[in-house]
Order: structure tokens, then C-alpha cells, then sequence
């Protein structure tokens, strides 16, 4: 993926039930996230994001990605809650200190192992972020809970039952210009939550995430109900599924 745009932030608290980040939330056994990135004109607000996640010294690698363009720096701060959500698996928070205010980002989805254990993110990792935070956009700016679900992410007890809608594939591909542009597609359609605003499965439904219409002619749908989609007879790494709560009847 390139870049995203600017992320909106809800509240975030935590109590003996549940513990609510940005866009995030695990309640009870299971995780999940609340999408919500909006869909904007896809700045430079990843670029350098592929350093460590956190260092022993003084100098933050995260914080100095978050402060090294001011021009960014309100969108990459807010950007960073989706950033550690993606990446590091819950109970492993990430915390910055920018202008003097210290922010706790919370970790959900644990994809990028080797970026969260302090090392420079992989490519591969790279690869499943641009998935993941494409996941996460709305272009109308709403806030739904989504399941991801894929290779290497947990699905914690429950998590099926409640979220039993499958919706579409994400995944991110090099466009030769030395980024990644991130593609969806589209699950057979059934009412669910978040279907009148989640439109980037659908050619020209976002501007941050090329749709591509129905999944049928690139994927195939596993053993556990996730999409594994291929181009040209190879499979495509990183792919994640993103599954749906049932609309509720009027």
C-alpha cells in the first residue's frame, strides 16, 4: 500500500470487561477492531514507517516516524493507533510521547511479529499492514466492528459465531514504483453490518483501496472460510479476510 489519510480517533478507556482502543476493542475472549480510517488523497504518512517499533535508547523510532515531517504529524499520530492495532497482538500496547502528551496505542491483531519484537519490519510485514489498514477504511468515515482473519491471525472463542458474515480480501502488491498499492474484493453479498458504508471492495468505492469487484475470479475460499487468492497461478501472500456482524432485522 502507499499511504492512508487521516484517521478519526474515538474514545478509548478500559474497565474489568473490556478494554477499548483507537478503533479497537477486545470485549470478553474475542478481538476486534472498529474500522474507520478515512479515505483520503493517500499522503506520504507511511513513508519511514518500516524502522523499529520501539528501541531501548532515548531515540523513539516511532515517535521520531510520527514528529519527522510536520506536515504529517497529525495524520501519522492518529495513523499509529491502526498501526500497532494491526501489529501486535493485545496486551502489547505502544506508548509515544509527541509535543509533550503521551499516547497509548493498543495492540489487537498481532501480524508483524518481527516489527513489534523491536527489529525493522519485513517486507512480508509490510505487506500484511498495507492489508490491514486497508481493511480498516471507510470512506465515509463510520466506525463498524470487522473480524480480520487469515494467516498467522488468531480467531479467539466466539469470534466466528459473532462475526459470521464473510465480506471480502485484502491484500497489497508491488506497483513497481518501489510501494504497494492495496486491492479488495468482494465476498458473495449478504446483509451485514457497516454494507452502506464499507464500500472498497467495489471498483471505484475508495480512493485509498482499488476495488475490484466479486472475489470468484481471484480466490478461492478455504478450509477455515478465508480467501486464498492468486495472480497468474501464484499465490498471493498476506491476503486477510474481513468477516461482518449480521445486520439486524429492522
Amino acid at each position: 500500500m502507499g499511504d492512508c489519510a487521516r484517521v478519526q480517533a474515538p474514545n478509548c478507556m478500559q474497565d474489568s470487561a473490556r478494554v477499548q482502543a483507537l478503533n479497537g476493542m477486545r470485549d470478553g475472549a474475542w478481538a476486534q477492531a472498529f474500522n474507520g480510517i478515512q479515505d483520503g488523497s493517500r499522503t506520504q504518512a507511511l513513508n519511514g514507517l518500516k524502522d523499529q517499533a520501539r528501541s531501548g535508547s532515548s531515540n523513539d523510532p516511532l515517535a521520531s516516524w510520527i514528529t519527522s515531517d510536520p506536515a504529517l504529524q497529525s495524520e501519522r499520530l492518529e495513523l499509529a493507533h491502526y498501526v500497532v492495532q494491526c501489529a501486535m497482538p493485545p496486551g502489547d500496547d505502544r506508548t509515544v510521547t509527541v509535543d509533550g502528551k503521551t499516547h497509548t496505542f493498543r495492540g489487537v491483531f498481532g501480524l508483524l511479529p518481527v516489527w513489534a519484537s523491536g527489529e525493522p519490519m519485513t517486507n512480508a510485514e509490510n505487506q500484511v499492514l498495507a492489508a490491514c489498514l486497508g481493511a480498516h477504511v471507510n470512506p465515509l468515515g463510520v466506525h463498524v466492528p470487522i473480524s480480520i482473519r487469515g494467516p498467522g491471525v488468531r480467531v479467539d472463542p466466539g469470534e466466528p459465531e459473532l462475526f459470521p458474515v464473510r465480506e471480502g480480501a485484502f491484500f497489497a502488491l508491488p506497483n513497481g514504483d518501489g510501494a504497494l498499492t492495496t486491492y479488495a474484493c468482494a465476498a458473495e453479498y449478504v446483509p451485514h453490518e457497516g454494507d452502506d458504508s464499507r464500500f472498497c471492495t467495489q471498483p471505484g468505492g475508495c480512493r485509498s483501496v482499488v476495488g475490484l469487484g466479486p472475489c470468484s475470479g481471484i480466490c478461492q475460499i478455504d478450509d477455515e472460510g478465508n480467501f486464498r487468492c492468486a495472480r497468474g497461478g501464484v499465490e498471493m501472500p498476506g491476503v486477510l479476510t474481513t468477516f461482518m456482524k449480521p445486520r439486524e432485522a429492522p
